[in-house]
């Protein structure tokens, strides 16, 4: 447009650049830090939301550009391979529940109104962790898997299960979960039911529940109507978008023979001991000490002179003096660990300072020091000077005999000289095969005594790496926890 009175026109050019936008074929590889997130695997991700599902918000001052760079390349529309990477000592949080058994006996009536005695079984349910079996998800099942001393206290330890989030790091520490007992399919399933919920731990304390609540049993075998497993581990693990599994099956069978041996675990609850009730009915079975129909949960029933009290064998997990008895077998276990790697050091100092004197060591039967450089030299030790005298004894047996074989039966004092060489060598080299009997059993002594400190060490390593809570535990809620620093 001209225009007819003075002005000034100005002409602007667009000379920058622009970018096409990736159509879902260009993919990006980024390698980044973040608080969560599968770690130390490529995650393909394909969407920001999914991004911020697994890794969070970005957090420039503590992971720097990598995430926002992740989310603009989404929102064009393209494709990330992601690999989130951890120190090697990073852990899983995670959390254990751990069955706690007693058994005892108890009297009740029989059929005939006689007492008969029958098994009493305790059961006291407590979260466990681990402080150093958790840096990969092998160690931890390992953990769950190995069979735990009894606690001070008398009881057994029956490891379930374990949960544990997809990645490491203590971000995770404010998740948990809830089982409750889910009656109202006792007519449908022969097996017992759990509601299980996953929680976060808010900042005011209170929970909420994040994924679930999914419906599972302790049965590795339960399937449901479609014929699709109801395992927890499974159900968990397929439907859930935040925990895995560690089951151990082992446990399961172990508690169900302590709890009643008499009928398949599958229909015991091992969390609160209620019994199933189908058509109105308490599920029984037929005992064979009282020779009667009995409640199946039958053990865990607490009876007073015979006579059932109404109450359950079932540790108040509410109860300070309990979780001080709990705190007590953790602070026992670190003490006997304690005390035995004291024992395993003094022996590690014994072996490279003393050389001869009252404590005749290992180093000693096979090596001396020598005069000059205050090394020692290798074969020439008690043992090894023993085995040289017995060598060398042996040999001249060896040759007195043949002469005594060689020698002619006249003149009969040749003969008899030969024969008293023979005896001579003999009773010498049966001399020095004491000697050296005497030598390896010393070392064999020796040996013996580091194989037992070690083996209790492995032992006390095995008590000491758990730990114990009940807090919550009544309510049949689970916090996940890592102590290792991610």
């Amino acid at each position: 447009m001209e225009f007819i009175h003075p002005s000034v026109r100005s002409k602007i050019i667009d000379n920058s650049i622009t970018f096409v936008t990736a159509q879902g074929i260009t993919q990006l590889y980024l390698v980044f830090t973040s608080d969560t997130g599968p770690d130390n695997k490529i995650t393909r991700i394909t969407s920001p939301s999914e991004w911020i599902f697994h890794y969070g918000n970005p957090n420039m001052r503590k992971h720097g550009q990598a995430a926002y760079n992740a989310l603009n390349w989404l929102n064009s529309h393209g494709g990330i391979f992601a690999l989130r990477v951890m120190p090697d000592d990073a852990g899983f949080s995670h959390a254990i529940v751990n069955i706690q058994s007693k058994e005892s006996q108890k009297n009740v009536l029989d059929v005939n109104g006689d007492v008969a005695v029958v098994p009493n079984v305790t059961l006291r349910t407590v979260a466990a962790f681990s402080d150093d079996a958790n840096v990969t998800e092998a160690a931890l099942e390992t953990f769950v898997k190995t069979a735990k001393p009894k606690t001070v206290d008398g009881f057994k330890n029956h490891m379930l299960f374990a949960a544990y989030p997809k990645g490491r790091g203590k971000a995770y520490d404010n998740l948990g979960f809830i089982m409750t007992l889910n009656d109202t399919l006792n007519a449908t399933y022969p097996f017992r039911l759990y509601n299980f919920e996953v929680v976060k731990i808010l900042d005011s304390g209170a929970l909420q529940t994040i994924d679930g609540p999914f419906l599972v049993s302790m049965d590795p075998d339960a399937v449901s109507i479609s014929q699709e497993s109801m395992h927890i581990k499974y159900v968990v693990e397929k439907y859930g978008q935040y925990l895995n599994i560690i089951f151990n099956e082992e446990a399961y069978d172990a508690l169900g023979e302590i709890v009643n041996p008499h009928v398949n675990p599958q229909v015991l609850d091992f969390f609160g001991g209620v019994t199933r009730v189908i058509n109105e009915l308490p599920e029984t079975y037929f005992e064979p000490l009282t020779r009667k129909d009995e409640d199946v949960h039958l053990s865990l029933l607490d009876y007073e002179d015979s006579v059932a009290t109404g109450a359950k064998n079932f540790v108040d997990t509410a109860s300070e003096v309990e979780q001080a008895v709990v705190l007590v077998d953790n602070g026992n276990r670190l003490s006997e660990y304690e005390t035995r790697l004291v024992t395993v050091e003094n022996q590690k100092y014994v072996l490279n300072r003393f050389r001869a004197g009252a404590f005749q060591t290992a180093m000693d039967l096979v090596a001396k020091v020598s005069d000059s450089g205050g090394t020692y030299v290798l074969d020439s030790g008690e043992l090894e000077v023993a085995m040289g005298e017995f060598d060398s004894a042996h040999a001249a047996y060896l040759a007195a005999e043949d002469t005594y074989n060689t020698t002619p039966a006249l003149p009969i004092e040749d003969k008899q000289a030969a024969e008293d060489a023979l005896k001579l060598a003999g009773d010498y080299a049966k001399g020095k095969l004491a000697t050296m009997l005497s030598v390896m059993h010393k070392a064999l002594d020796y040996a013996r005594a580091i194989q037992d400190h070690m083996r209790a060490l492995r032992e006390m390593a095995a008590r000491r790496r758990v730990r114990y809570y009940q807090a919550r535990t009544d309510t049949h809620f689970f916090t996940l926890f890592d102590q290792l620093t991610a």
